[in-house]
């Protein structure tokens, strides 16, 4: 689900994977390693490759989570896959069959690729009104 960054949601300690998450898209939008690539006598510029990516991720995420934690290359092609799912990098063709490879295919960020994030709803204001209106209605009817 993307939408614009939701500012409550990393505020708010009770949210920290929506904070992580938030952190590192905006890091890989930020900083991911992007150049000209040539393919079939074409250019494409503000590219990288899934590889580059990942090595990328490799080398920042153990920064943006936990120092000790090792992060294996299979579980950075993974988060890059739900990047893809999620729309925050494309296809540099526009192709949504092909998914993430972690390979020399290209791959471009979406156009507001740091304001993706996953907003956060938070069920427990809705349930404590619902509880005064209870409450309100219990003392009523007594």
């Amino acid at each position: 689900m993307n939408t614009t960054l939701n500012v409550e949601a990393e505020k708010n300690p009770q949210f920290k994977a929506v904070r992580q998450w938030n952190s590192i898209v905006r890091k890989f939008c930020r900083d991911v390693p992007k150049k000209r690539h040539r393919r079939n006598l074409k250019s494409f510029d503000n590219c990288f490759t899934g590889r580059k990516a990942v090595d990328f991720l490799l080398e920042v995420l153990p920064e943006l989570l936990d120092k000790d934690r090792v992060i294996k290359r299979e579980n950075c092609v993974k988060l890059l896959k739900k990047f893809f799912d999620e729309g925050v990098i494309c296809h540099f063709r526009g192709k949504k069959s092909i998914g993430f490879r972690d390979s020399s295919e290209l791959y471009v960020l979406s156009a507001d690729c740091e304001q993706t994030a996953v907003v956060v709803r938070s069920p427990l204001r809705r349930n404590v009104f619902k509880m005064k209106i209870s409450h309100s209605i219990k003392k009523i009817r007594a």
